[in-house]
């Protein structure tokens, strides 16, 4: 992948990034004939990672405010030898997918070519896999971003359906859905889904 593929890579990621970074999100799954959550709180320190790059003179956070203001060179990009960034940069697009009820959760300790982590949230086709590790009892930030489309006969477990995701503002408490399945809107018209706000509230 060339200096102009690879930042309009990235910009394309960003500009999905944009969509959770800093944000408390909650991905409602169907697992065991229950509703179920995770919560997720992607940083801007993160971003970097998800690349498959560093960049000479910045630390991860520095770099996503650079891609902001349109600061960054593609001379001061440094891709990983083994091929792995341009296998990341090739998916990092469809981050926009994780707004969107395309997705499943993977919950349980996962594994792929040797990798290994807590929980993911994969694309319902081979596309990608996003990585995610806890950082306490019930949340989970980004860890790596796993091409599915590159590494034929490997794959990942198929995870649970996603039918509602939702943000957390964290001063006020207010929820703004991000999506809803035809499945979980059915479900609501008979019953009460105790967002995650509202248990706090009461």
């Amino acid at each position: 992948m060339d200096e102009k593929k690879t930042m309009e890579s990235i910009k394309d990621g960003f500009n999905a990034y944009e969509k959770i970074v800093d944000k408390e999100i909650h991905y409602v799954y169907f697992k065991e004939n229950k509703y179920q959550e995770i919560v997720f709180k992607p940083k801007k320190a993160n971003f970097m990672h998800l690349c498959g790059i560093s960049y000479k003179g910045m630390r991860p956070a520095q770099f996503y405010n650079a891609l902001k203001t349109n600061k960054v060179s593609p001379k001061n990009i440094i891709k990983k030898s083994d091929g792995s960034t341009d296998q990341k940069l090739q998916i990092i697009k469809y981050l926009n997918e994780l707004t969107t009820c395309n997705i499943r959760i993977i919950d349980e300790r996962s594994s792929y070519l040797n990798f290994s982590f807590d929980k993911g949230i994969r694309s319902r086709k081979l596309i990608f896999c996003l990585a995610i590790e806890r950082i306490n009892s019930d949340t989970f930030a980004p860890t790596s971003l796993l091409n599915l489309k590159s590494n034929k006969g490997k794959t990942v477990k198929n995870g649970f359906p996603v039918h509602c995701i939702y943000s957390v503002d964290s001063s006020s408490k207010d929820i703004q859905i991000m999506c809803k399945s035809s499945e979980f809107m059915q479900y609501e018209t008979n019953n009460t889904y105790f967002y995650k706000n509202e248990l706090e509230r009461t």
